[in-house]
């Protein structure tokens, strides 16, 4: 029988209390433990760095696959958790101050505690944010550490400011944290990384616009050929794509067919599994009309039975192995999954996105 609303919320409860008990009263390091006076410090050391790696583990199966509540009971688990391992890191360079370890200790900590917020802790995660501010202040500390810390921090504080908004959906304010990074770290990898992560979850428009000045920017080698991807694919935009390609058959295809709208859309059964069932939610009658050519990144010709039926709309099936770039890759600069374009009935190219973007995109192409 299907639970009722009741049984669920009840069973929601018990998954958090258990996995929250089982958090506090463990025997190898409780929320409250503290290494005692003279402990040894490589076993001090091993029980931060063993909560560390169990703190990063999800629970089992996809999102798509586990309910809401036991979805909800994770994120709480992965919360009280985190708190841990702060409390953790934070007793160890206490207690071995002196340690080699104590500064990678007080990075664990900072980062942590930023990951143990939430938006109904009762302080706003003012005690996580002043723990972290202390470490991205500390010049003793390596700037690559400060400057990971202090990205954290600055995402965790939008989040809380704007009732759980993420910062990657504000292109503009990501931009500007991006700058404030860079005014505060300088020319670093790790701040022309936090640049690209603009770039990578923006708005074609807005990804455009940062790539151009990561390029005018003393940026690494890789993150200007990153960039320069991005702005070769805005390039695209009106173009007609006329290189000939293969489907998973061997046959060949050419994008640019004149007639119909075509959406090629990208996406993994390894790294985005949910995409197809995703896609066939949204329901978009304009999709019906459309020819549609699925590329399959990082699969196999095994999966490729099971790729047609998750398949919304009937289609031309193609993939990209996992040990090469593949022609569709290069050809439309695809640097993300699941990700759709959408070219015109006279074969150009219209515009591409996410499937937030592909109605008004298939509305475009009409």
């Amino acid at each position: 029988m299907k639970p009722t609303g009741l049984e669920t919320w009840i069973n929601f409860r018990r998954q958090v209390l258990g996995v929250v008990f089982a958090l506090l009263f463990s025997g190898e390091v409780g929320l409250m433990a503290q290494p005692s006076a003279g402990s040894d410090e490589q076993k001090d050391w091993r029980a931060v760095t063993e909560l560390s790696r169990s703190g990063g583990q999800s629970g089992s199966g996809s999102s798509a696959e586990r309910s809401k509540a036991q979805i909800e009971a994770q994120a709480q688990a992965q919360l009280v958790q985190s708190k841990q391992l702060a409390a953790s890191a934070r007793a160890f360079y206490t207690t071995h101050p002196t340690s080699q370890n104590a500064g990678e200790a007080k990075k664990i900590e900072a980062v942590a505690s930023l990951k143990g917020v939430s938006g109904k802790d009762s302080d706003k995660g003012e005690g996580a944010f002043q723990t972290a501010q202390t470490f991205r202040s500390d010049k003793s500390q390596p700037v690559a550490d400060r400057c990971e810390v202090a990205a954290l921090m600055e995402r965790q504080k939008y989040s809380v400011q704007n009732a759980g908004k993420v910062l990657a959906k504000d292109p503009q304010q990501h931009e500007r944290v991006a700058d404030s990074l860079r005014s505060e770290f300088g020319d670093i990898p790790e701040v022309y990384a936090f640049y690209l992560g603009v770039v990578n979850t923006s708005d074609p428009e807005s990804a455009f616009k940062v790539a151009q000045r990561i390029q005018q920017l003393p940026a690494p080698d890789h993150a200007k050929a990153e960039a320069k991807a991005t702005i070769d694919r805005h390039n695209l935009i009106g173009k007609k794509l006329t290189q000939p390609f293969r489907d998973a058959d061997g046959k060949p295809l050419v994008l640019s067919e004149v007639g119909k709208p075509t959406v090629v859309l990208f996406w993994s059964p390894v790294t985005t599994p949910s995409a197809l069932r995703t896609l066939a939610r949204l329901k978009l009658p304009t999709a019906e009309g459309a020819r549609w050519v699925y590329v399959a990144k990082n699969a196999t010709a095994g999966s490729l039975d099971l790729t047609k039926k998750q398949a919304p709309y009937p289609g031309i099936h193609c993939l990209e192995l996992p040990t090469s770039v593949g022609p569709f890759t290069a050809e439309l600069k695809n640097r993300r999954l699941p990700y759709v374009y959408v070219l015109g009935r006279d074969g150009s190219m219209v515009g591409y996105g996410d499937f937030d973007d592909l109605g008004k995109l298939l509305q475009a192409a009409k």
